[in-house]
């Protein structure tokens, strides 16, 4: 008789907690600097792992969230099938922005309102920077001098806390 192998697929209690606390900070960071009003991370088989949702929707954020909701399959499959990295959809009520964190979650910002250019491509800039500094964090990846100096010094920072 062969013994058998046990694997063990859960983390520990504190760190998953502090996984999450990090990531929900990242995501609330997201939100106020680029005055977001809905932020999803989701993993691509359609789960929403974390949110951060008004209390009272209004009815823009109401209906971006339902739409939102509706095109999760779509998103998912094109992130699944690495046809997607990012995408900004705008409507006249505001703007959806998507970015992938690796191959098997994104982020979702939903901006109500208009929005001019170039706070438009401050909030791109920081979705993709953010996208990078969760992907850091989901991964566990180290947070050392020498893995920190590998990649770009705004995610760096932000890593560092600086």
């Amino acid at each position: 008789m062969s013994a058998k192998k046990t694997m063990e697929k859960t983390l520990e209690a504190k760190t998953a907690t502090l996984l999450k606390y990090m990531l929900d900070m990242e995501l609330s960071s997201l939100k106020d600097r680029v005055d977001g009003d809905l932020v999803l991370f989701v993993g691509v088989d359609g789960r929403i792992f974390s949110g951060l949702l008004p209390d009272m929707m209004t009815p823009p954020q109401f209906y971006f969230f339902n739409l939102v909701k509706d095109m999760l399959p779509s998103i998912c499959a094109q992130l699944r099938s690495e046809n997607m990295r990012f995408s900004m959809e705008q409507y006249p009520e505001g703007v959806v922005l998507t970015s992938g964190v690796g191959k098997n979650a994104f982020i979702v910002l939903v901006k109500v309102g208009e929005d001019d250019v170039e706070r438009g491509m401050a909030a791109i800039k920081e979705m993709l920077k953010v996208s990078q500094v969760v992907l850091h964090i989901f991964e566990q990846r180290p947070m050392t001098e020498a893995s920190l100096s590998k990649l770009p010094d705004e995610v760096a920072d932000e890593l560092s806390g600086g």
